[in-house]
């Protein structure tokens, strides 16, 4: 996927997103690679002020086999 279509899909699911975070949220937790992705974009705009994790990134990292 380019930069643009990941941007592009993450701009369109973080209104959906917005509409289903309480806004009294303290911290939002994601599980989802795509999910956290949106979290991280919305975060330094303003967008959301809870804090945001994610559990591993391990299945992201490169086998150096």
């Amino acid at each position: 996927m380019s930069a643009q279509a990941a941007a592009l899909s993450a701009g369109a699911a973080a209104t959906r997103m917005l509409a289903a975070i309480d806004p009294a949220a303290a911290v939002i937790v994601s599980t989802y690679p795509l999910a956290s992705q949106v979290l991280g974009r919305l975060r330094p705009c303003g967008r959301i002020t809870a804090g945001s994790g994610f559990e591993s990134l391990a299945a992201h990292q490169r086998s150096r086999a």
